[in-house]
């Protein structure tokens, strides 16, 4: 069943007895794969022996693939079982399995860091080499990662929201709305009819990668 999703896969990831192997299929758009690969060594790192063997099929892809559509010919009427998709996106006319999706965090830093100091863990032959220290991104994927976007790691980005929460208090704020992302997908170019401070209080800019 699990190779039945091959065709949707950018990688398969199996993981045995805590040591993770994987054999990438394609490349995901820019570091959406490297990024879920580091995810899961966390994973593996921060709670040794509590993940189970898995053998999965993952996608990158912004859109749900495998179409409730395709597998019925009524409400109830499964003709076969849908492969086992793993993807970023899930909706009620799909059947992909939601998997979180760490790449809008700007974990550069981190990763050189920490490959700086040996701690970093290694990608050979489908296999996932683990260091010693805090999780790390694979040191053979991180020489050709690039930032993406202008954000910074989780942990010191809350510290920063939340210093600047403090400076002003909510009640005090003015009523403005701020939002940047992709406009181009789905029905976000809807968003970007609300893009003005003037008739709505709001700014929407759209985000550019290269320039970030």
């Amino acid at each position: 069943m699990v190779e039945e999703a091959k065709k949707y896969a950018h990688f398969r990831l199996v993981i045995v007895n805590g040591t993770a192997y994987v054999k990438q299929y394609e490349k995901a758009y820019k570091t959406r794969d490297v990024l879920t690969l580091w995810g899961v060594l966390q994973l593996l790192k921060l709670y040794p022996g509590r993940l189970p063997n898995v053998d999965l099929m993952f996608q990158c892809h912004d859109w749900p693939s495998i179409g409730k559509d395709e597998y019925r010919r009524g409400e109830k009427d499964v003709v076969q079982a849908p492969p086992p998709l793993f993807h970023y996106c899930g909706s009620e006319s799909t059947f992909d399995i939601v998997f979180p999706d760490w790449s809008l965090l700007g974990v550069t830093g981190h990763a050189r860091r920490l490959e700086r100091e040996g701690n970093s863990t290694r990608l050979e032959g489908g296999q996932i080499h683990g260091g010693n220290g805090p999780p790390a991104l694979p040191s053979s994927l991180a020489s050709r990662f690039q930032p993406e976007i202008n954000i910074k790691p989780w942990v010191p980005l809350m510290k920063d929201m939340e210093e600047a929460n403090q400076r002003i208090n909510w009640t005090n704020k003015e009523p403005y709305a701020f939002w940047k992302g992709n406009v181009r997908t789905g029905v976000r170019w809807k968003l970007g009819i609300c893009n003005s401070i003037k008739d709505w209080n709001a700014q929407v800019l759209p985000q550019v990668n290269f320039i970030e």
